[in-house]
């Protein structure tokens, strides 16, 4: 019973075909047979595991303390987190602070946006011109800054503007308007400093990304 076989890395198949196609043809081989035989099954489970992770291409590690919400970065996003402008932050928002704090070291960073037109559809425009023009940027600043974070937006327009009861309006978040990127404090109880109308009157993307690429760094 060669149970090692199962220790094959695993290897993407190239175009060009040689010994990777091969591998994985051996691997799947292998697999499929093991599924259909208890006895190699068990000796699978049985098996002990390696102790050492394996290690992760050096563009992970680089973006080890970016949590942003395209969807190639495994990020964090939530959508209206006050729940259509309720007067209390939705518990999905309260998770999604309470892990980044948890799995982040700080500083810790909330991007609030508006959500899109139409949330149900892939590539939708957010609703507001000024997140159009400064999101992008700010994920960008965040990514070459490695800083830490999560993106949250606040509802549709009609659950946002003129609606004086939204729960990010009132403390400890005192939102006058979107997009704002604050800073948590170290307790993640207030805000230790923010970038709001800046935001909203920066007139290119690239005035966008240098204003929070600054924000970013003075928290250093």
């Amino acid at each position: 019973m060669f149970v090692r076989v199962c220790v094959i890395p695993r290897v993407k198949a190239r175009p060009s075909g040689g010994l990777s196609v091969c591998l994985c043809r051996l691997r799947r081989r292998f697999f499929a047979r093991a599924r259909s035989n208890p006895r190699m099954l068990r000796l699978l489970r049985a098996a002990p595991r390696a102790a050492t992770p394996r290690p992760r291409h050096p563009l992970h590690a680089a973006r080890r303390n970016t949590v942003i919400t395209m969807a190639a970065w495994s990020c964090d996003y939530v959508h209206d987190a006050a729940s259509g402008g309720a007067a209390e932050p939705s518990q999905a928002y309260l998770d999604a602070v309470a892990r980044l704090r948890s799995a982040k070291p700080a500083p810790h960073f909330l991007i609030f946006t508006s959500d899109r037109d139409d949330p149900s559809t892939a590539g939708a425009a957010y609703w507001c011109p000024d997140c159009v023009t400064s999101l992008p940027a700010v994920r960008r600043a965040a990514e070459k800054k490695g800083a830490s974070l999560l993106e949250v937006g606040v509802g549709g327009r009609a659950a946002w503007r003129g609606n004086a009861a939204h729960a990010f309006r009132g403390a400890p978040l005192s939102l006058t308007g979107v997009p704002t990127l604050v800073r948590l404090s170290s307790d993640g109880a207030t805000v230790a400093a923010r970038l709001g109308p800046e935001l909203e009157a920066a007139g290119s993307p690239e005035e966008a990304e240098r204003l929070a690429a600054a924000f970013f760094e003075a928290a250093k």
